[in-house]
């Protein structure tokens, strides 16, 4: 009975260590298996720089041009931004992105000013205007991936807010008696706006990934924004005018949709 009893005893043992190889070599595996999985999210990080094209083509600078001067360019502006992706499903990528461009419209202009009552000539009046708005879109986006080779191209939209501000100043100089232009901060602004893009890019990428951050790939890409960024732009300005539009008291489009060319690099970040 007692040989049987140290049998047992010896065969428990060992069983209790078999059980526990047994144990620590399953969570290892699933250890292995959860690190597997991990490592096929595709994480990165971008950062780019381009510019933006087509800004101004709104309702208020439509208005602006028929009542206060035609010239109504905008210059190319430069936009950066930033981007998380996470490749979670095969050849679909989900992220947020935000940006940061701000435009400058300048314009002086110098005229006659007649009378309102009799169209005679009463003085000349100059006018400078400075607009000035920024926007800083904050967009959650979606990629389709088509391919996983080294040189691929990719497609995408997405939808967000825009923070963003504007500010129009009038400076007026003029030899009318009793001017009503007068100029001034016609309006200084935050705006809260919804904002959604589209975009389609190519990923030239440099060697093959590591498991360490490194940069991963070089990146061109073209969108388009749309941000619907309104504001009363006339509102103030209106009170300098005799017989104003009614419509003047509405809120304008102000016309920081628009196209971009941008160039970048992406890393490779599993730490995310």
């Amino acid at each position: 009975m007692k040989v049987f009893g140290w049998n047992m005893t010896f065969l428990m043992r060992i069983i209790s260590v078999l059980l526990y190889f047994a144990f620590v070599d399953a969570t290892a595996k699933q250890h292995d298996t959860l690190s597997n999985s991990k490592a096929k999210i595709n994480k990165t990080v971008s950062a780019y720089i381009g510019s933006k094209f087509n800004l101004g083509d709104s309702e208020f600078f439509r208005e602006y041009a028929r009542t206060f001067n035609a010239n109504t360019l905008f210059p190319v502006q430069t936009v950066i931004g930033v981007e998380i992706r996470a490749e979670a499903i095969k050849s679909i990528r989900f992220g947020i992105n935000s940006e940061y461009f701000a435009a400058d419209f300048v314009d002086s202009y110098s005229r006659l000013v007649q009378s309102p009552v009799d169209s005679l000539s009463v003085g000349a009046r100059f006018s400078s205007e400075k607009i000035h708005f920024t926007a800083i879109p904050i967009m959650l986006t979606a990629d389709y991936v088509p391919s996983n080779t080294q040189f691929r191209t990719y497609c995408g939209g997405g939808l967000g807010i825009s923070i963003s501000r504007i500010r129009w100043e009038e400076t007026t100089i003029s030899t009318v008696a009793n001017d009503r232009r007068v100029g001034g901060t016609h309006i200084d602004e935050n705006i809260l706006a919804p904002t959604a893009c589209i975009y389609a890019g190519l990923e030239l990428g440099f060697d093959k990934r590591h498991k360490n951050n490194s940069v991963t790939s070089l990146t061109i890409e073209a969108r388009y924004s749309i941000i619907g960024m309104s504001a009363p732009m006339f509102a103030s300005v209106s009170s300098q005018f005799f017989n104003p539009p009614d419509t003047w008291k509405q809120k304008f489009s102000v016309g920081a949709s628009g196209f971009s060319l941008t160039i970048g690099l992406a890393f490779q970040s599993p730490d995310i």
